[in-house]
């Protein structure tokens, strides 16, 4: 049976994935404001990401249909950690262009390991 949104969860933060995007169709959105900085910090992107991949996903994406292994939030995150560790100078535009600095807690968030 598949599982609606409502019932799937992320395997990181185990929290209701409410918004299915997958990572394809996320990644490419942050590699499209990217590409605006400049070509170099779309390849640190790229040699940088993570992906993973789980065989049991049974929920899609809302925007092209792929299998959402991970919540936008976590995948997010995941994106910030590499910009702030890797091209800092883009932190504070990264932060207010894909809504980070709506989350003055943001950093007090612990994933579970």
């Amino acid at each position: 049976m598949e599982k609606t949104s409502w019932e799937a969860r992320c395997p990181v933060c185990k929290d209701i994935i409410d918004n299915p995007m997958c990572e394809g169709c996320l990644e490419s959105e942050v590699e499209e404001w990217l590409s605006s900085k400049g070509f170099k910090y779309v390849d640190i992107l790229r040699k940088s990401m993570p992906y993973l991949e789980r065989e049991d996903s049974s929920l899609n994406c809302i925007k092209c249909g792929n299998p959402v292994n991970i919540c936008t939030f976590c995948f997010m995150r995941e994106v910030k950690e590499i910009i702030e560790e890797k091209m800092p100078e883009l932190l504070p535009e990264f932060n207010k262009f894909f809504g980070f600095s709506l989350w003055r807690d943001y950093t007090k968030i612990k994933i579970p390991a």
